[in-house]
């Protein structure tokens, strides 16, 4: 489908609203260094994942694209909240 080339499942970490900057940051770069291990890549790879992790700021801009995919399917599909 044209303009769905970003659908995919992924996982990410998310934290409480409002969590203070400091503790972002940190998480975000010891699950950067994590994801960055080769045992954790080959891991994940054996499985047929690919690992692509992103710093906070762009994980959250990804968050919202494919929030933004979906209510754009939702929309095409036409379904209804109940």
């Amino acid at each position: 489908m044209p303009g769905y080339d970003r659908v995919a499942s992924w996982f990410g970490y998310l934290g409480p609203a409002g969590m203070p900057q400091p503790i972002v940051a940190r998480l975000s770069s010891e699950i950067l260094k994590a994801a960055a291990m080769p045992e954790v890549v080959h891991k994940l790879g054996s499985v047929g994942s690919i690992v692509n992790p992103l710093p906070s700021d762009r994980f959250a801009a990804e968050l919202k694209l494919q929030h933004d995919i979906a209510a754009r399917l939702v929309g095409l599909a036409g379904v209804q909240p109940e």
